[in-house]
């Protein structure tokens, strides 16, 4: 069994492939969703703090706070990898996120041990 569906059956249902691909083809979705997996907390962080995680990356504070309130965090909560309250600004991740962003984890590895 493959390591993507032995994730995604055990700990989250099914994930569509390309959902899973299509998330993880941004930057700052990963970033968003590592941010949150590391974050390891019971409670929602606000939006205000992950903008402010963004700018300490090096991007913009306009730039992050408008694609994330306007792109990225309405795509990961459709996709079931975040709960979001848009009107509360409050962000956490599902299980469907933690996979997502462990199936990246194990793809950079395998990447990087091929180089």
């Amino acid at each position: 069994m493959s390591v993507l569906k032995t994730l995604t059956t055990r700990y989250a249902g099914p994930i569509d492939t390309d959902d899973l691909y299509y998330v993880l083809s941004n930057r700052r979705r990963r970033m968003t969703l590592r941010y949150l997996l590391d974050h390891d907390s019971s409670e929602p962080i606000t939006r205000r703090t992950l903008v402010d995680h963004l700018v300490e990356q090096g991007i913009s504070r306009d730039s992050a706070n408008v694609s994330l309130y306007q792109v990225h965090l309405p795509t990961l909560a459709e996709r079931g990898m975040v709960n979001y309250n848009s009107d509360r600004g409050l962000i956490s991740i599902t299980e469907r996120g933690v996979v997502t962003i462990t199936v990246h984890g194990y793809i950079q590895t395998f990447l990087n041990a091929n180089r």
